[in-house]
């Protein structure tokens, strides 16, 4: 499950999947990731653990071929969510 991408949380996405923004933020630091602005991307793994890719070292274009393969999933849940507000 897709939980952040290009530096964007998706709030919407933690609270369904019951993850906190402490277990979130816990997770920046476990990968050496200073802010949510290097995001590129962040996955929720089927074992509960939260996956990072950073931006940097070519971490944008992994995040772009991560993304493709869900479906981008994230990004039309994201927009649903918006139209229900």
């Amino acid at each position: 499950v897709i939980l952040a991408r290009d530096g964007k949380v998706f709030e919407h996405v933690l609270r369904k999947q019951l993850v906190s923004f402490a277990d979130f933020h816990k997770a920046l630091r476990m990968h050496d990731i200073n802010a949510i602005d290097d995001v590129a991307l962040a996955l929720l793994e089927n074992n509960g653990t939260i996956s990072m890719v950073p931006r940097h070292d070519g971490g944008a274009e992994r995040a772009a071929r991560y993304a493709a393969y869900f479906g981008d999933a994230a990004a039309a849940s994201d927009s649903q969510s918006r139209g229900r507000k």
